[in-house]
């Protein structure tokens, strides 16, 4: 097994840090401004120099991986969500409630 890269221990554990302080703040607030404006990308250039390109040979091999792994547990639990909320608002508004208000409230709309 290597060894771990303690500086790339480090740059996570201080985005992680970042996360829980940004949600600290109001949106409208310079400290939430500049936090939420890098800790993301900051996760994606982690996750980006970790990766191990030779276990795949193709681009659609990574590809269909990738799909495995992220999107269809992403569908699963939308679905399992919208059965959870039935009940509770009739499953007419679920997607309107849940993504529109959601994408409204970032105003990226």
């Amino acid at each position: 097994m290597k060894e771990r890269n303690k500086t790339i221990d480090n740059a996570k554990g201080i985005g992680i840090i970042l996360v829980i302080v940004g949600h600290l703040y109001t949106k409208d607030s310079i400290p939430f401004m500049y936090i939420f404006s890098f800790h993301m990308p900051l996760f994606f250039i982690i996750s980006g120099y970790l990766m191990n390109a030779d276990k795949y040979s193709t681009l659609t091999e990574c590809a269909k991986t990738s799909f495995v792994r992220y999107v269809k547990p992403y569908f699963a639990f939308c679905i399992i969500g919208f059965f959870i909320t039935l009940p509770v608002n009739g499953g007419g508004d679920f997607f309107r409630k849940v993504y529109i208000n959601t994408v409204d409230d970032k105003n990226i709309i």
